[in-house]
Formats: C-alpha cells, sequence, structure tokens
C-alpha cells in the first residue's frame, strides 16, 4: 500500500537502499543490545526496524528484478528474483549456523549468530549502495 507510493515519489532505487539500511540497522541494533537485555529490547525493538526494512526492499528488488523485461517474460522473471531471495536466505543461514557451530549457550550462540547477520547485512548494504554506480531508471 505504502510502497507504490514511496517508489513513486523517491524512485524505487531509494526506497530499495533505504530498505537495505533500516534492516542493517536492525541488525546492528540486534548485536548491540544483545539478548541478554531481555526480549523487548533484545528482540523485538530490533525486529521493529528488522520488518520496516524488509518491507522496502522485497518490492522494490522485485520491481528491480523485472525491469526491462518484456511482457512475454516478465513473469519468469520474477520468479527468478523470488527464487534467489529464497535461496540466498538459505545460504545466510548456512553460512550463520556454520560460524556459530561448535558454541556453547544459547545467549552465546545467539550473540554470535547475530554478530554474522551484522556482517552479511553490512555486505548487503555496500551491493544496494553501489546499485547507485550502475545505469538504471
Amino acid at each position: 500500500m505504502y510502497i507504490p507510493r514511496l517508489t513513486a515519489r523517491f524512485s524505487n532505487t531509494s526506497v530499495l537502499i533505504s530498505g537495505v539500511v533500516v534492516d542493517t540497522l536492525g541488525f546492528v541494533l540486534g548485536n548491540v543490545i544483545g539478548i541478554n537485555s531481555g526480549y523487548w529490547w533484545g528482540v523485538a525493538f530490533p525486529m521493529i526496524f528488522l520488518g520496516m526494512g524488509q518491507g522496502l526492499i522485497i518490492g522494490p528488488a522485485t520491481v528491480a528484478g523485472v525491469a526491462g523485461t518484456s511482457d512475454e517474460i516478465a513473469g519468469a522473471a520474477s520468479g527468478v528474483v523470488n527464487t534467489f531471495q529464497q535461496i540466498g536466505g538459505a545460504v545466510g543461514l548456512a553460512f550463520i549456523s556454520a560460524m556459530v557451530n561448535g558454541l556453547n549457550g544459547a545467549d552465546v550462540i545467539i550473540d554470535q549468530a547475530q554478530f554474522w547477520m551484522v556482517v552479511l547485512a553490512i555486505i548487503m548494504t555496500v551491493a544496494a549502495i553501489n546499485i547507485l554506480r550502475g545505469k538504471h531508471e
């Protein structure tokens, strides 16, 4: 409902990059605050930013993925974008699981996993900002 209005006003790329920055902020907050601060501060508060960031990312990423395609292959292009979003999530989860494998204590595992999520989010932010260097509409 709001994403089409935002992209019409600011551009698809701007909304996408804003979503990535908000998402990264959520990961950083989760890592800095930590799970030992309790559920409301350590989980719920960062999840607000993660939810807003994901909401700002998914639609514009799909639009960017199908931009410039013909009507005949637009559905297939959208499917490819969604497939890569799913694969990216699975690969990210596998990476984080490998990084925390062997650690003991739930709080240690969660804090270390959040650290690696921040690392991946920073990589995502750099990749999104790099979009500005390319040719786009």
